[in-house]
């Protein structure tokens, strides 16, 4: 399936050559509709699913322009996820629908927040929830509809593969 991905873009991958292009936040969403999402990474952490989709897209843009665990400044010395082509792109948090109750959920409120103002307000943000049901519950819909209040932030779920 990777294979197919690279055929989107012209240039990017892991034998050190420069992306040609920085990708729209579109079309990074459309990358993370066809990514693999394990259904063993989900069920064993947060960070093994990170990890999982992280090798995908290094495959995909190159390992230069992948950055795990990017720090978005300021006092707090919170991290994002995943971080493409040096905030050039967009920022991915990650999110285990299982993981999520009210308490939080307020927290990924608070990052989605926080994040896209420090560091992603000009190209913007992406909040992935991996989940393991088709559709989304009550909760993930009020969730998602905050977050998409916030300018330049986007809210994707994808079902656990």
């Amino acid at each position: 399936m990777l294979a197919s991905l690279k055929d989107l873009f012209s240039k990017g991958n892991n034998n050190g050559e420069v992306y040609s292009m920085i990708p729209s936040i579109k079309d990074v969403i459309c990358v993370l509709d066809k990514v693999r999402t394990p259904k063993r990474a989900y069920y064993k952490s947060e960070k093994a699913m990170e990890s999982a989709i992280a090798k995908q897209l290094i495959e995909i843009y190159g390992k230069q322009n992948v950055q795990r665990q990017c720090p978005v400044g300021g006092f707090l010395s919170l991290k994002c996820d995943i971080d493409l082509f040096d905030s050039k792109c967009c920022g991915i948090e990650l999110k285990l629908a299982k993981s999520l109750n009210a308490t939080t959920m307020q927290r990924v409120i608070g990052q989605v927040m926080y994040y896209s103002r420090r560091r992603y307000k000009d190209n913007g943000l992406i909040l992935l929830v991996i989940g393991t049901s088709s559709e989304l519950d009550p909760a993930l819909n009020e969730l998602k509809s905050l977050i998409e209040e916030f300018p330049n932030v986007y809210f994707v779920y994808k079902q656990a593969s």
